[in-house]
């Protein structure tokens, strides 16, 4: 399962994310025919 996480400190000075995104990276690959 892909995931996307998303943090902010409590006074919004520092935000960051991450993505996991190798489930649909596999499956567009597979739609497209791309090795």
């Amino acid at each position: 399962m892909d995931r996307l996480i998303r943090c902010i400190t409590k006074d919004g000075a520092i935000m960051a994310s991450a993505v996991d995104s190798t489930n649909i990276v596999y499956t567009a690959q597979k739609i497209h025919q791309l090795t």
